[in-house]
């Protein structure tokens, strides 16, 4: 399995480019892993939301919740880390039944 995108934090102005003659605008430049991970390309249209502080991006014309899929990928990444800390020699294999379906979650979540 490919390693997952957690979430991260940037500096400002890692991110965040001024565009020259243009005060009001910024340009965001995404690490390519985010790219990638997010299933976006240059030329596609990003739609942002902002709310509490929090910036959401989404690809637009998609149901894709990039913000939102990270989360429960998350999420998940830690069950599946605390369900491996339970497993035993014998009599766990429920919980290698629930890690394996876990980890096809993060899958689906990932298309």
């Amino acid at each position: 399995m490919t390693e997952l995108l957690k979430s991260k934090t940037f500096k400002y102005e890692d991110v965040f480019e001024d565009i020259p003659g243009d005060p009001d605008n910024v340009n965001v430049n995404f690490p390519p892993d985010v790219l990638e991970q997010a299933g976006w390309s240059v030329g596609d249209t990003i739609e942002v939301t902002a709310s509490n502080g929090i910036l959401n991006f989404k690809k637009s014309g998609t149901q894709k919740d990039f913000s939102g899929n990270l989360v429960r990928i998350n999420i998940l990444q830690s069950e599946i880390e605390y369900a491996k800390s339970q497993l035993q020699e014998h009599d766990t294999g429920h919980i290698h039944t629930a890690i394996s379906w876990l980890e096809h979650r993060i899958e689906e979540l990932n298309k």
